[in-house]
């Protein structure tokens, strides 16, 4: 009898311990549903809340763009033929392909415009200044707004510059490895702007190959590019490649030892910035630091000789 007992104990355990695991990872279908449900309302309520900011910001942009056409004709008297051809340089250094150089001059206009309205603003709803103050200091303010699109151009080529830097020992490398499997060049470009991460080099290499497709000579797309970014290591990979193609000579080799080399580059400005740091820290450390320093040491000793000749 107790052994009967014992297995029928055992047994009763061993299903509330089967029936326990499938409940815990068994959900309801009606939690399912509901659930289902509840994404679908976040989905479709998140989907209206972007198109409702879409077309705000179509409408913003669209009265913006009136602004613009009218401030146009007054913007193309500020350029001339020479540094119309340099800020179309610099906008396609920059990526801006879709900008223009009528564009940026009314860009210009505009920061010359907001700035020195926006400090007459704060300075006398704010700061309480004089409107003779406000206006002196706006016209400061003017000249700056018109030259900062510029500062803010040269700032963008820079740091794509180093976006193409820092990514192209890592593509040259993927494009050496497709070479080496037996694909063509405009195969390996393909599959390198597939597995690659979005970056301004990458951008550029579609757009190469879209010039390709488009019936442009392959070598001539490739010196478009370099034309294009006008940086010093990628011209040199440029010219690496089309002269191997020329002269026909091992392709992957060549992009292998130009890896190498802006790998030895790369690694020469880190150095060059890391000795270039504690220079460039001497101005804080002498501002903020060392004075903190003065008063902590020194207060005390000031603050006691003052109160003892008291």
């Amino acid at each position: 009898m107790n052994s009967t007992l014992i297995v029928v104990g055992i047994f009763i355990l061993f299903f509330i311990s089967i029936m326990m695991f499938v409940l815990a990872f068994a959900k309801p279908k009606e939690k399912e549903d509901i659930a289902l449900r509840l994404e679908k309302i976040k989905i479709q309520h998140s989907e209206e809340q972007k198109k409702n900011e879409d077309e705000r910001y179509k409408r913003f942009k669209g009265e913006l763009s009136v602004f613009t056409k009218k401030l146009a004709p007054f913007a193309e008297k500020t350029i001339n033929e020479k540094s119309a051809k340099n800020i179309q340089t610099k906008l396609i250094k920059a990526g801006k392909y879709e900008s223009n150089v009528i564009a940026f001059a009314t860009s210009r206009i505009i920061c010359a415009l907001c700035f020195p309205l926006i400090l007459i603003f704060l300075g006398l709803f704010l700061f309480e200044l004089t409107l003779q103050d406000a206006i002196t200091y706006s016209i400061g303010l003017a000249v700056l707004g018109f030259f900062y699109p510029i500062v803010r151009l040269n700032r963008l080529i820079e740091d794509r510059h180093k976006e193409i830097f820092r990514a192209l020992p890592d593509m040259l490398d993927l494009l050496t490895i497709c070479l080496e499997a037996g694909m063509g060049i405009n195969e390996a470009l393909n599959k390198v702007v597939e597995k690659s991460r979005p970056n301004a080099l990458r951008d550029e290499i579609d757009r190469t190959l879209r010039e390709i497709q488009l019936g442009n000579p392959r070598l001539q797309a490739l010196r478009d590019l370099a034309k294009r970014i006008d940086l010093k290591e990628l011209s040199s990979v440029i010219i690496s490649i089309v002269q191997a193609e020329q002269m026909g000579t091992s392709l992957a080799k060549t992009l292998k030892i130009q890896s190498e080399v802006i790998r030895d580059i790369r690694w020469q400005k880190a150095q060059e910035m890391a000795q270039k740091a504690p220079v460039k820290m001497i101005i804080p450390i002498a501002l903020f630091i060392f004075p903190t320093i003065f008063v902590v040491i020194f207060g005390p000793l000031v603050i006691g000789f003052m109160t003892t000749n008291q």
